[in-house]
């Protein structure tokens, strides 16, 4: 006689199995942009839970007077597993951002600001330029390999409907944060010393020859030494970049390869 208990029973280890997958696609680079159709997210989600659901070792059981609140916190609590995960990988793109940001403050570009869809608002042309060459060396480097690979991995030491509080990656999150914004601070460093050189160099031609209108041509020697010094130090803010990305996937994938409970500064 045919019952639904075993529908019952896969078809929620299955949901949580997308949810746990879906939750990259909150916060993770490429996958999680606003460019990317819904549907599409939706049906590589669905994808990604079918040829993953049937691989795995299925410890955890649905009990059949499991309530709706229970199912409830279980998604969420998957959901965030994930989250996590595509909010580590994204970490150093946002860090390259802020380093844009902060060299087109100085440059004088802070005003020219143009719609960004990626992050569904307006951005400045450095921190723009920025963030593509960060998703395109992410892209290159097989990030999005790595960020998949660590999800599924955690099937493995964090099982369906064990996440708790203990195994947050607080301490992890924490202190690549404060990599982030030196990533951050080495990206921008060259314009910035460059910046500096010219505003002293202006104050002092200022004050010598003060019949020259340094207001007049000061924005665009500013703005022409500050490109000049992001193009040459270009070869430099890559292998910043690729160095920080491979530490903090390699971070990850420790992460998730010792299991939840192990987590400690990266």
């Amino acid at each position: 006689m045919l019952t639904i208990e075993p529908i019952f029973q896969y078809g929620i280890l299955l949901m949580l199995v997308a949810f746990r997958l879906g939750g990259i696609l909150l916060m993770s680079p490429v996958v999680a942009s606003a460019t990317l159709p819904a549907k599409a997210k939706v049906f590589l989600v669905v994808t990604l839970a079918v040829a993953v659901f049937p691989v795995l070792n299925q410890s955890w059981h649905v009990e059949p007077s499991i309530s709706l609140v229970t199912i409830g916190q279980l998604m969420v609590t998957e959901t965030l597993i994930g989250a996590a995960i595509g909010f580590i990988a994204s970490i150093p793109i946002v860090a390259m951002q802020l380093g844009g940001t902060l060299m087109g403050m100085q440059m004088g570009l802070g005003l020219a600001q143009v719609f960004n869809p990626v992050v569904g608002g307006n951005s400045g042309v450095i921190d723009q330029l920025m963030f593509y060459v960060a998703v395109a060396i992410f892209i290159t480097l097989g990030g999005l390999d790595t960020m998949f690979l660590a999800v599924v991995r955690t099937y493995e030491t964090i099982p369906l409907g064990s996440m708790t509080l203990h195994a947050s990656p607080v301490d992890l999150l924490v202190g690549l944060m404060t990599s982030a914004y030196e990533l951050a601070l080495r990206v921008a460093a060259p314009v910035l010393a460059i910046m500096m050189l010219e505003t002293i160099a202006s104050g002092v031609l200022m004050k010598t020859i003060p019949q020259i209108n340094i207001l007049s041509i000061g924005f665009a020697i500013k703005t022409i030494a500050g490109m000049m010094a992001l193009v040459g130090s270009l070869v430099a803010i890559q292998v910043v970049f690729e160095d920080q990305l491979r530490e903090t996937m390699a971070v990850l994938m420790q992460w998730v390869g010792a299991g939840a409970p192990a987590v400690g500064a990266p």
